[in-house]
């Protein structure tokens, strides 16, 4: 087996990636590895050529922001809870530079490699810079990264491939340089990119491609570093502060909360409702983070800008609910959604055809208070929803084991049919337990009590690295 297939193996069943246990040893050994060696010991090849050493780990670490190359050439942890604690000269930056956007959402959605024809993305890190970066590998852990794009339209471009890798988008952390230059350069006349290049005397290189702009943007955006460390700015949480786009003066008179409601919102999965001041449900919303997504919606860094007037123009009050993942916002969104029919949502369109599936149960990768949502899928029955806490006798999981076991026939249900698609488009994202593998009833409970022995860890590891 590859090392590549095995890590894919790993990833694909809810294990630890090579990338992983490479992470923990560093944590423990608390000292630098050498290429040699972490090729040696985890991927089981031993090599007296040092480039190549280099060239095998630097694939598989250079673009995981848990990982820094040291000047002597070792691998070091980088020992870190989230991304605004990083300093400025560690912080991941991904610069990019989108020109065709159709071409990009195709080779995601075929996990073809980076042809670098149409679009370029390159990870600028603590004053070193690498040649372009398989988008498909930064999107599937974008949370990590501080995105800078060269223009708004590769902006756009890049949430809408987002949403190829991620059901549920996080808000993604953005720079505008231009907002940037005008906070860190209040007395210039900045407007336009060719006065940006001209102020900082940047070698504006020949040519259109894309790669070629993001070189162009790499010479800016070291100025913006230098000017901003110059101004006493050591973390990325400053800089992202620095680079928001001007917020408006909001009237908290208007509505039935106020500020601090807003600030004190929670992040993490869920969904949230607007409604009028008759108590009218005028949208309904799901979110990976609701703080910043509820936020956005006041601080002119939403998507779209005349959706947004409308719905604020009849806002009065917030509801959110916190859930423990993604598909579970899904599902509920479409509940609230067909119960209030909110004016400012579409309505999901599910076409009522028979659509079969084996008997398997969803565990979506949520720690939550030593507790499992499970979703159990069969054909002659609607989606069955089932909280699983874990150590507890579960008398009446049993009984919903047997009567998925028992039902004959098809049953149509569209929160069915969300699950079923989420499962077969994310189920690198999803524990699946096929039912029909096990004799009994008691089988499947000690396998769920498995994933049960990994919750306090998961939750560790969360509090370790974000």
């Amino acid at each position: 087996m590859s090392f590549f297939f095995h890590h894919f193996f790993l990833y694909r069943h809810g294990m630890k990636s090579i990338a992983d246990e490479i992470y923990e040893a560093l944590l423990e050994a608390n000292r630098e590895f050498d290429a040699r060696e972490i090729l040696k010991r985890f991927f089981k090849i031993e090599t007296d050529k040092r480039d190549v050493a280099e060239k095998i780990v630097g694939n598989v670490l250079s673009s995981d922001p848990r990982f820094r190359r040291t000047g002597s050439g070792t691998w070091a942890a980088v020992k870190v809870r989230t991304i605004e604690e990083l300093s400025l000269g560690e912080a991941p930056f991904v610069l990019f530079q989108i020109e065709n956007i159709e071409e990009l959402v195709r080779e995601l959605s075929a996990e073809r490699p980076l042809s670098g024809a149409a679009y370029s993305f390159v990870l600028y890190r603590g004053g070193m810079t690498s040649e372009n970066v398989p988008p498909g590998d930064l999107l599937k852990r974008a949370e990590s990264y501080i995105f800078v794009p060269y223009d708004s339209r590769s902006l756009t471009g890049l949430r809408r491939a987002y949403r190829i890798k991620s059901p549920l988008p996080l808000e993604l952390k953005t720079l505008s340089v231009r907002t940037l230059c005008g906070a860190l350069f209040p007395g210039l006349s900045l407007r336009t990119w060719d006065d940006i290049v001209r102020e900082f005397s940047i070698v504006n290189l020949e040519g259109c491609g894309p790669y070629v702009k993001v070189q162009n943007l790499k010479g800016v955006f070291e100025h913006v570093l230098a000017a901003a460390q110059k101004r006493g700015l050591k973390q990325a949480r400053e800089l992202l502060s620095l680079g928001v786009l001007s917020r408006k003066d909001v009237d908290f008179s208007r509505y039935g909360f106020d500020r601090e409601r807003l600030s004190g919102l929670v992040q993490c999965p869920g969904v949230y409702t607007f409604s009028n001041r008759e108590g009218e449900v005028i949208y309904v919303g799901k979110t990976n983070n609701l703080k910043t997504r509820i936020n956005s919606y006041f601080w002119n860094t939403g998507e779209s800008p005349e959706k947004i007037e409308g719905i604020l123009k009849d806002l009065y009050m917030i509801d959110c609910t916190e859930l423990g993942s993604d598909l579970e916002a899904m599902i509920e969104e479409f509940r609230l959604i067909e119960k209030h029919a909110p004016r400012y949502n579409t309505r999901m369109s599910i076409p009522e055809k028979k659509v079969t599936v084996p008997r398997r149960i969803l565990v979506p990768r949520s720690f939550s208070k030593g507790m499992l949502k499970l979703y159990l899928l069969a054909d002659g029955l609607p989606l069955l929803e089932h909280e699983y806490w874990c150590g507890i006798t579960d008398r009446r999981l049993m009984a919903l084991l047997e009567e998925m076991r028992a039902e004959e026939g098809y049953l149509f249900d569209p929160m069915k049919i969300i699950a079923i698609s989420y499962m077969n488009r994310y189920e690198d994202r999803l524990i699946v337990v096929d039912v029909d593998r096990y004799r009994a009833a008691e089988d499947i409970e000690r396998v769920l009590l498995l994933h049960c022995e990994d919750i306090k860890k998961g939750e560790r590891e969360k509090s370790v690295y974000v």
